[in-house]
């Protein structure tokens, strides 16, 4: 329809989630907490037009969560407008308006690039779908991976190597705020590098996310099985957001069964040139492997 030009305009309405977290963005901790009062039917001690808009939005919120029972839920609501029409109006902060996912690239991509590790290789990767947190984040919501059977090859003269494979990766960070404490976490079935040695593994992690306009920070923890041996592993993840391009940073600290530890830092950059092409630079260093320097040009269709 949109490519017919049949669509003139269209728009899209924040989350009630999006709404609350705008309109609690303007008031303080301690205004915060009255409004969550309010909205729970405990009390209505505020005059604040800000703060009673923050009530009624939560209250419905509560509501759809069952927190609120229906009755309760109508009492409350007529309450908050009763004491929102005797304040003085003031001008509410909107939910930042999403960009169109007609806009987004397409989720399945295939890269080329160089690869040094040791020695020089060609790098070829194929993802049939979908997203990483470390892609742009245009029309996607921040912090989630979902992604199928990603594959890539290491290549040079003499050898062709599987340089990683995922059956499965699940990431989803959550922002930890004043209103919503979710937990993040990760999950991923992959076969990759594990101190040099290709191996499958499990990887299970969780902890807590906190995610802005233009950044993203994150830590979680958790454990990796591969063949006969565990670690513990800890993660910092700090995400730079400008428009269609992101910079990433990533520390791990994995404790192994055996008391060996490794530290890892990822340097990530992915700049778009076009919707459905970009430019993604990659450089790890590693206390044991030797480090990577990746660069690639990724194609989406």
């Amino acid at each position: 329809m949109n490519k017919n030009k049949l669509l003139t305009k269209y728009s899209f309405r924040a989350s009630r989630a999006n709404t609350i977290l705008a309109l609690s963005d303007d008031l303080s901790i301690k205004d915060v907490k009255i409004a969550k009062k309010i909205a729970l039917n405990n009390e209505i001690i505020s005059n604040n037009y800000k703060v009673l808009a923050l009530a009624n939005e939560l209250s419905m919120y509560y509501a759809s969560k069952k927190k609120l029972d229906i009755e309760t839920y109508k009492k409350t609501t007529h309450n908050i407008s009763l004491n929102l029409s005797k304040t003085k109006k003031e001008k509410l902060k909107r939910a930042k308006e999403q960009i169109s996912i007609l806009n987004t690239n397409y989720q399945s991509r295939i890269s080329y690039g160089f690869l040094h590790q040791g020695q020089n290789y060609l790098h070829l990767s194929l993802r049939p779908a979908m997203h990483d947190i470390f892609e742009n984040n245009y029309a996607f919501t921040k912090g989630n991976t979902i992604e199928f059977f990603k594959s890539s090859f290491k290549i040079n003269h003499n050898s062709l190597k599987i340089d990683e494979f995922s059956l499965l990766s699940i990431t989803s960070l959550s922002d930890f705020n004043m209103l919503f404490y979710p937990l993040s976490y990760s999950f991923s079935l992959d076969y990759g590098d594990i101190l040099s040695q290709n191996k499958i593994n499990l990887k299970l992690k969780l902890g807590l996310a906190k995610i802005s306009n233009n950044y993203l920070f994150a830590y979680l923890l958790g454990t990796k099985a591969f063949k006969n041996n565990l670690s513990f592993d800890n993660s910092f993840i700090f995400s730079y957001f400008k428009n269609t391009n992101t910079f990433s940073l990533l520390y791990e600290r994995n404790f192994y069964k055996n008391k060996m530890q490794d530290d890892d830092i990822y340097i990530k950059f992915q700049r778009q040139i076009a919707r459905n092409f970009d430019i993604f630079l990659d450089y790890k260093i590693s206390k044991y492997q030797k480090n990577r320097f990746l660069s690639s040009f990724r194609f989406y269709f």
